[in-house]
């Protein structure tokens, strides 16, 4: 495999279809730019050893460096030329995953953890060059990298040395969260991460550590998400720069903990501190930290400081991947939907949703949230026939979520079928009685109310609609003390003018 990509290699062929067209030239480009900077990193390298500023240890530490890097690439060409369109978005968002050659260049990381023995050299050396291709399986989200994850560190465990079983259980982890089942990442993680501690591999240590409470705040007591974190804090904090990365993804996920935990004020003081600490990242795991540029937006109560921290998570994406890649227009609806005026978002989220159907029909779970999401505010905006379409479409989707049940609840309704729409919507009422109901739950909860309401008023039935308003009011009220979300703000908003509009008699004070 050649480390330049000629210009002409059609890498993404059009049969993938528009998003193809689309992206390949953005391809090209940054495949060639890649190729570029490998080859100056490489001619930089045996410079610097023929005049003798690099010893014969850390240049051959750097070509190995560099090797793991050109085997990344060969593997990212590899699965282009045989992706399918389904694929490509995941593979598109890959390529800035590619370990950065001038990192190669770092004398302090190339030292690194304690060597192998001689013994263990050659299959070491086997091992990571496999390590390096399964990094890139696990980017692109390949699915035939999950019995190798376990091959790799089945065989470093027999090989018997830590420091690469570690490397190898953390991605074997990483793909588990990114791809579930959750349960899964945690044995991997765990373990990796008190691997790496008694290696003193503390970036390796610390990152571990960061997915695994990442997994336990998804379904385990706060007790056992945050044990630990007080320590690993004040690892991260000393980490040199090259552990910048671990450190940001540290705290990000800490945050997220906190907004799990309905935690508000301490999640936007450890989100600002990610945020600062991401800044320092160039080059692999810039895009997951952007994550928490948006995560700091969703607990920021001042609204231009919430715009600029939106518009810069959307600018991070679109600089990497480009304006038709699928991440880019999430950013964009999660921005309309929790930003602006509930017009602006009801305009951008027509505009964005679209683009998502026709460039990306595969992404069925985001289509159905989206289009769901602008069935409300076509709802609250007085739109009936605009609101039924979309919520047709975000049934279509995904009839089997939350919000596709919630969906075809409406259309069952518009039908008249009351009992199909009863037994859809009975098990979300459920939830408003918990008294420890996430903000989340209390939104879903809210929209049995609503669409109660919404056809009783059609059928002009005050009474009924009173009551519904009432509750949804009382359900969206406790979610906005939560987290004062703007979906939850614009449901509230709506539920208070449409009461007062059906109930227009004065009520004391």
């Amino acid at each position: 495999q050649e480390i330049h990509v000629a210009a002409h290699q059609q890498l993404v062929p059009a049969r993938l279809g528009l998003y193809a067209q689309l992206v390949a030239p953005q391809v090209t480009r940054d495949l060639d730019a890649y190729a570029a900077r490998w080859i100056g990193s490489h001619r930089e390298g045996c410079l610097a050893h023929r005049r003798g500023d690099l010893s014969e240890t850390l240049y051959d530490r750097r070509q190995g460096c560099l090797s793991g890097a050109r085997t990344q690439l060969a593997t990212w060409v590899a699965l282009a030329e045989r992706t399918d369109a389904a694929r490509l978005p995941e593979l598109v968002r890959a390529l800035p995953e590619l370990a950065d050659p001038a990192q190669c260049a770092d004398a302090a990381a190339l030292v690194g953890v304690d060597p192998p023995a001689q013994a263990q050299v050659a299959q070491v050396a086997q091992l990571t060059e496999r390590l390096e291709r399964a990094r890139v399986l696990v980017a692109s989200r390949a699915p035939e990298v999950v019995a190798e994850l376990a091959a790799l560190a089945g065989e470093a465990r027999t090989l018997g040395y830590s420091p690469l079983l570690a490397q190898a259980l953390l991605l074997r982890g990483t793909w588990f969260v990114m791809n579930g089942p959750f349960a899964e990442a945690l044995p991997p993680l765990t373990e990796a991460s008190e691997l790496a501690l008694r290696h003193r591999d503390y970036v390796v240590a610390v990152e571990a550590f960061a997915r695994r409470a990442w997994i336990l705040g998804k379904g385990a007591t706060s007790q056992d998400s945050y044990a630990g974190m007080p320590q690993m804090l004040a690892l991260a904090a000393g980490l040199p720069p090259r552990g910048r990365f671990a450190e940001a993804l540290l705290r990000n996920n800490l945050g997220s903990l906190h907004i799990t935990y309905d935690r508000p004020a301490e999640a936007r003081a450890e989100l600002a501190r990610a945020v600062d600490v991401a800044a320092q990242v160039d080059g692999p795991g810039t895009l997951e930290l952007a994550n928490a540029l948006a995560n700091l937006a969703l607990v920021t109560e001042e609204e231009a400081r919430r715009s600029w921290l939106f518009g810069q998570w959307r600018q991070l994406l679109l600089g990497s991947l480009g304006p038709s890649h699928p991440s880019v227009i999430k950013a964009q609806i999660m921005t309309a939907i929790e930003s602006g005026s509930a017009e602006e978002a009801r305009l951008q989220l027509r505009e964005s949703c679209g683009r998502m159907v026709a460039l990306h029909p595969g992404q069925r779970d985001e289509i159905c949230d989206c289009m769901f999401e602008l069935g409300w505010l076509e709802l609250m905006h007085g739109e009936a026939d605009a609101a039924s379409a979309a919520f047709t479409q975000a049934a279509a989707a995904r009839a089997d979520t939350t919000n596709g049940k919630l969906a075809r609840a409406y259309q069952a309704l518009e039908a008249g079928d009351r009992e199909q729409a009863q037994q859809l919507l009975g098990p979300l009422r459920e939830l408003r009685v918990q008294p420890q109901a996430r903000w989340h739950q209390l939104l879903v909860s809210s929209h049995v109310d609503l669409l109660e309401a919404h056809f009783a008023l059609r059928a002009d039935q005050r009474a009924l609609v009173a009551a519904a308003l009432t509750r949804a009011d009382a359900v969206l009220a406790r979610a906005a003390q939560i987290h004062p979300s703007r979906s939850v703000l614009r449901r509230l908003a709506w539920a208070r003018a449409a009461r007062a509009a059906a109930d227009p008699a004065p009520r004391p004070a």
